[in-house]
């Protein structure tokens, strides 16, 4: 780098799914979405995401979120309902977690 060159910065921008305007927060998206509440009544619980019709919303929801998901371990006969929870073993290096570690999770 160069002593001239621009430092690099990040920022996290949120587009709108049925306009694609581009917001810089969460919050002024959130308040945006209600201007499609109308013609777009099926809003996720878990992100500002909105969708035409339930069907796409149900979609979303188990792609997305994991919602009606089970993940079985395969070190024990247990399951998770959150993929996050079970994937913090495999995160940290352990996959899978012994049986005695999938209890503790």
């Amino acid at each position: 780098m160069t002593d001239d060159a621009e430092p690099q910065t990040f920022a996290k921008n949120f587009i709108c799914n049925v306009c694609n305007l581009l917001f810089h927060s969460m919050k002024e998206l959130g308040h945006h979405v209600s201007d499609h509440a109308e013609e777009w009544p099926y809003k996720c619980e878990f992100c500002v995401l909105l969708f035409e019709k339930p069907s796409a919303l149900l979609d979303h929801r188990s792609s997305l979120h994991g919602v009606d998901k089970t993940y079985l371990c395969s070190a024990c006969p247990k399951d998770f309902v959150y993929f996050s929870v079970f994937a913090q073993d495999v995160l940290r290096g352990k996959s899978p977690p012994s049986a005695d570690e999938c209890h503790t999770l």
